[in-house]
């Protein structure tokens, strides 16, 4: 069929670059590797160019004024990863914006330069994520994934001050649930009290990424349409956009570094009132001092996760 296709594409008067042919189980193609294994296709991007990109970072970050020049082409090679790892392209706004600013915004930099600061933000995360990837950022996409039937996956979570507390829904039957109390470490780590309502967009968005985390078989590396049902929505607005303000940037750089290790992402993000919400509500209160909840007899029978 392949060599078909070609005659036909020379026949039409259409040239073919022939020596720049690949065979065999791993190609090169435009800067990334691409292997064919038994049971999935791996996509990685070049070690050299990724070691040039690590050093270019450590580079910039050093430096309070960078020449317009270099950030060009650093937003550039960025860019060209983003093109695998979808996850980056929403960090990088900050790195055109700074190349293109609006008119009547002045900065004193010199001409032909910009401040580190403008960008700092995107650099910082940029590094995160590198040091992360031991050296290697690939994604992979398992044949199993498109043979099977598309399975309908959804997360119905929700946080109270004190817990974190999620269902595991596929198709229409509960398959799972968790229930996290919050502790010193979560105090510690995000700069909010337990049991005070000022921490509750903290407590949302971490439930997210802990349903992400704990369900991550169903839906990381499989063809699902994942819905993640909650009844906040700065939660279900930072899972999305992965842009976040405080101490919730770690939640947000911890979802992207997620989402780019999976072959697919959620593809329904649901709003749902809090007095629908019930099942998932009383999880996330089942530590609430004062007030024990039982565990909802539609449970009784229900696998409970680990976190």
């Amino acid at each position: 069929m392949t060599a078909i296709l070609l005659w036909i594409w020379l026949v039409l008067g259409f040239g073919l670059a022939l020596h720049k042919g690949q065979r065999g189980k791993s190609i090169s193609w435009i800067g990334y590797t691409i292997t064919l294994h038994d049971d999935r296709v791996v996509a990685s991007i070049k070690e050299g160019f990724l070691k040039d990109f690590t050093a270019f970072t450590a580079d910039l970050r050093k430096t309070n004024l960078i020449k317009k020049r270099d950030l060009r082409k650093y937003a550039g090679q960025a860019n060209h990863i983003a093109g695998m790892l979808f996850v980056w392209r929403p960090f990088l706004d900050h790195l055109w914006a700074a190349l293109n600013p609006p008119a009547d915004q002045r900065t004193n930099a010199p001409k032909a330069m910009l401040w580190r600061k403008q960008i700092d933000q995107t650099l910082r995360w940029i590094w995160f994520f590198l040091s992360r990837s031991s050296g290697r950022l690939t994604r992979q996409w398992y044949f199993d994934s498109y043979s099977s039937d598309v399975a309908d996956v959804c997360f119905i979570l929700d946080a109270s001050p004190w817990g974190l507390g999620g269902l595991l829904v596929i198709g229409s039957s509960i398959i799972a649930y968790f229930t996290s109390p919050l502790d010193e470490h979560d105090e510690k780590r995000f700069g909010a009290r337990i049991g005070q309502s000022n921490g509750q967009q903290i407590w949302e968005a971490l439930c997210i990424l802990v349903a992400l985390k704990a369900w991550r078989e169903h839906w990381a590396h499989r063809k699902v349409t994942l819905t993640i049902k909650s009844d906040n929505v700065s939660a279900l607005v930072l899972a999305a956009q992965l842009k976040a303000k405080g101490s919730r940037r770690i939640i947000a750089k911890e979802l992207a570094y997620i989402y780019a290790e999976a072959a697919f992402e959620p593809t329904i993000l649901q709003h749902i009132p809090g007095v629908a919400n019930t099942l998932a509500d009383t999880l996330s209160r089942m530590d609430m001092p004062g007030l024990p909840m039982a565990l909802p007899s539609k449970l009784s029978h229900i696998a409970q996760s680990q976190i």
